[in-house]
């Protein structure tokens, strides 16, 4: 596992985990205090969860849940506590979460059963509480899970033939949920927003097969910003609301 920085002159690269095929999935957020923190997955027989940050001297490295992961997202919120989305690959096939606000790392199962949880992407809203977009594999479908502070509520956002995959997901000033995914029947990039009372979606690009591995993000007016892969002809495409 590796990490690179730009000091204003150069790029600059270090080693974070030495240990042997190590760093997939890799998902990296910055703290109050602007230092890096990683989540990741190891590969071979155990694919454990893995947290990694420098305490100003050296890389500390934790195990986050030593159950078979992929499909990491991370964020950080105004405490500094780290939440993590994953998907638990080996066992139940179930979509896990994870934060260290105690000091230790506390996890928990937030979607089942069938196979669900892949391609989730995690954000934060303005009361620091999880929102989570992931794919329903079972079924085909996007689902969205977010939590109150007390419970989880979980839903389908989005049933219309084969969709979800390769998600991501943003929350506006609004705490409003902006969603973009992969529509793998029709091979297009889709997006989804909330409005308060309903989802609204809409198909952004349809030329040729579109969409796979989308970043999203917002403006300042609340407005997304996505990234996506052009399969068809190889490209990186980037698409904007104006």
């Amino acid at each position: 596992m590796k990490y690179a920085h730009y000091d204003g002159a150069g790029w600059i690269f270090e080693q974070v985990d030495g240990d042997n095929d190590t760093g997939y999935w890799s998902s990296i957020t910055l703290d109050s205090a602007w230092t890096p923190h990683f989540v990741y997955t190891i590969g071979g027989a155990s694919d454990d969860l893995r947290h990694a940050h420098h305490n100003g001297v050296s890389w500390i490295i934790e195990t986050i849940d030593n159950e078979a992961t992929v499909w990491c997202s991370s964020a950080i919120d105004s405490n500094d506590v780290v939440h993590v989305s994953y998907f638990n690959f080996r066992g139940s096939e179930d979509l896990k979460y994870a934060e260290n606000g105690s000091g230790s790392w506390q996890s928990s199962y937030i979607d089942s059963p069938g196979r669900i949880g892949e391609c989730s992407s995690i954000a934060l809203d303005s009361n620091d509480l999880p929102h989570i977009s992931y794919l329903d594999n079972t079924n085909k479908d996007l689902k969205y899970a977010m939590y109150n502070g007390s419970v989880w509520y979980v839903e389908i956002v989005d049933s219309t033939d084969d969709v979800g995959d390769r998600t991501s997901i943003a929350i506006d000033s609004n705490d409003h949920s902006h969603i973009s995914y992969y529509d793998i029947t029709n091979a297009n990039l889709k997006y989804a927003v909330w409005s308060g009372t309903s989802w609204n979606i809409e198909v952004v690009d349809s030329i040729g097969d579109v969409g796979f591995h989308s970043s999203i993000a917002l403006d300042s007016s609340d407005q997304p910003q996505i990234s996506y892969y052009d399969k068809t002809n190889g490209d990186l495409k980037y698409a904007w609301r104006d």
